[in-house]
């Protein structure tokens, strides 16, 4: 089994600097509705084949604690089972949903999912919203937003589903005004991950936002994984 090296799970503390670095594709509206989202999964090294892999979700503040409270509501994905969870964070088996919150500065969920070739899954859509008085009434004087990030990992722990060098597949930016951004990578290996807004669009680009996703325990999630997938 190959691990990733000291050097790449290092490479993945620095996410401010990644999230700078990285263009803004799509943005939502202010609304005083929640902002709902679509995640579209491209399971396309999987498909047909028997394993297992890992999903990683973050919903951090940016500037704990300049940022809004604000929840996140979304499906689970079919078949997933968690190893590991930190901060507000809760997985219902029952409704085939999780919760998140950003009222700590670390809230992560950490999924096994397995695959096998009986029924080839090629694509999963789950749906998503964001609400809380960060998005319905949003303080004009909070100094940061909040992040929601995803990524999927291999059984060795590899990134996978994304070209993002910090292993991110998607990103979702809860700006101070209550609107939100969505970056979405580049997939690789034959698979991708695609967060839509379902909110229309404005006609105006907002100003730049200056969310810091608190991700420097993303490293010790992946360790604690590893150690107990060899138990």
């Amino acid at each position: 089994m190959r691990h990733p090296s000291t050097k790449t799970l290092l490479r993945a503390l620095p996410l401010a600097a990644a999230l700078c670095a990285t263009s803004l594709v799509l943005v939502s509206p202010a609304a005083a509705d929640p902002l709902d989202f679509s995640v579209t999964i491209n399971f396309g090294i999987f498909a047909g084949s028997p394993g297992f892999g890992y999903m990683d979700r973050q919903f951090n503040p940016g500037s704990f604690p300049g940022s809004q409270f604000a929840s996140i509501s979304m499906d689970q994905l079919f078949g997933s089972s968690a190893v590991s969870q930190s901060g507000d964070v809760f997985e219902s088996a029952l409704f085939q949903s999780s919760s998140f919150d950003n009222g700590t500065p670390y809230n992560d969920l950490f999924d096994q999912f397995v695959f096998t070739p009986i029924s080839p899954i090629s694509s999963v859509t789950l749906m998503m919203d964001i609400d809380g008085p960060a998005v319905e009434s949003p303080n004009p004087n909070s100094i940061s937003g909040s992040t929601f990030a995803i990524s999927f990992f291999d059984s060795n722990f590899n990134p996978i589903f994304t070209t993002n060098p910090d292993g991110f597949a998607a990103i979702i930016n809860l700006n101070p005004d209550g609107t939100a951004t969505v970056e979405n990578f580049p997939g690789s290996d034959g698979g991708s991950v695609t967060i839509t807004a379902l909110n229309p669009p404005p006609t105006t680009t907002p100003e730049p936002n200056t969310i810091l996703l608190l991700a420097t325990g993303l490293s010790g999630i992946i360790g604690l994984a590893r150690k107990r997938a060899h138990q």
